[in-house]
């Protein structure tokens, strides 16, 4: 499921006994990009920190227990020696804003620990509608579709009958059609 609070809402009210599970896709990709977002809002608000927060950000998709906790450095942006546990102090510090997408994290947390539990995914799925997509997007310099669709149906591996079976129902959707002469 993807992490929209109204669909889970929804499905706790409709299915009460079921545990909601999080698309690992989703949510291996939605971590980052809160992250960077909130990183270049900040940028814009603290512009003197900015070098900091754009070279450091790493650190916070760094695992805890990696995290150097006791050997000083010489690092870019600061001037005197600092560990990287104080870096990242530093930066969650620097606003409240950083804190929020942890906290949208702890909000979803069990549904997580549901997500990392089970081996369900449905990233085969999500990989089969990409290239479906890609398919769809792509005709190159052919002016006819169906033509395209015809030349390149046989180089589809035999392993992916759903894409065959897609293409081959496009190939006969954009068919041209014949007219039928009736006395």
């Amino acid at each position: 499921m993807v992490m929209y609070t109204p669909y889970m809402r929804l499905i706790d009210e409709l299915f009460t006994h079921t545990k909601i599970i999080i698309d690992k896709f989703h949510l291996v990709q939605h971590i980052p990009r809160a992250l960077n977002k909130t990183q270049i809002r900040l940028m814009k608000k603290f512009k003197k920190h900015s070098r900091k927060s754009k070279h450091y950000r790493q650190l916070f998709l760094k695992y805890p227990m990696l995290l150097n906790t006791t050997t000083y450095q010489s690092t870019y942006c600061f001037k005197h020696l600092i560990r990287q546990i104080d870096i990242l102090n530093f930066l969650l510090e620097l606003s409240l804003e950083f804190q929020i997408p942890f906290q949208t994290f702890k909000t979803y947390q069990a549904y997580i620990e549901n997500t990392l539990i089970t081996p369900y995914t449905d990233g085969p799925i999500e990989g089969i509608n990409h290239k479906i997509k890609v398919i769809k997007r792509i005709p190159f310099d052919y002016r006819s579709f169906y033509h395209w669709v015809t030349c390149h149906a046989k180089h589809v591996s035999s392993t992916s009958k759903v894409i065959k079976s897609c293409i081959f129902m496009i190939q006969n959707l954009t068919k041209p059609k014949t007219k039928i002469l009736t006395e």
